[in-house]
């Protein structure tokens, strides 16, 4: 007589079932290595965070990076130019009522702004198809391969003709593609 066996029901909820999905999804694209640490190693190796923090600098160094992002360079020579026209820019949005001043801000409403703007950038990494753990890994081991000096509070990579130089690894990030 044959025996028969039925499966096993599974009782979890739909949202469980989706979110252990996910996470089989994200272990498979993602590193166990912890990229977070390692840029936080070229920070403190650089004792850039021992560096008087200063929300325009801050501010002109992201939109330094936004404008590479959209394919256009901003030269170590007019960085204080464009340091002036963030202010001037925050000015104006001011005059145009686009923006309104906040209230002082407190360090933890920094820190939210700040982990916001890390947040975008994941989802623009993924939308343009690269697991941002794997991104951020192969980000942190070339940062680390640089050599340079701390000017104006910013990090300045030596260049070819420095006698201190040393060729940097490339960043590889067909590495960090999502398959």
């Amino acid at each position: 007589m044959p025996i028969y066996k039925t499966k096993k029901r599974d009782t979890r909820t739909y949202l469980d079932r989706m979110e252990d999905e996910k996470d089989k999804k994200y272990e498979q694209y993602s590193s166990k290595q912890d990229p977070i640490k390692e840029i936080m190693k070229f920070q403190t190796d650089r004792l850039l965070h021992n560096q008087e923090y200063d929300s325009i600098n801050e501010a002109t160094s992201i939109i330094e990076e936004v404008l590479e992002s959209i394919g256009f360079n901003v030269p170590k020579n007019k960085r204080q130019q464009l340091q002036n026209e963030v202010l001037s820019f925050v000015s104006k949005m001011q005059e145009l009522n686009i923006t309104e001043p906040m209230k002082e801000l407190t360090i933890h409403e920094r820190i939210d702004a700040h982990a916001d703007q890390i947040v975008f950038n994941i989802g623009a990494i993924m939308k343009l198809g690269y697991d941002p753990t794997l991104v951020l890994n192969q980000t942190a081991k070339e940062i680390n391969s640089r050599l340079g000096v701390i000017i104006d509070g910013k990090f300045e990579k030596y260049t070819k003709d420095h006698p201190n130089y040393k060729e940097p690894y490339k960043a590889d990030y067909t590495k960090s593609k999502i398959k």
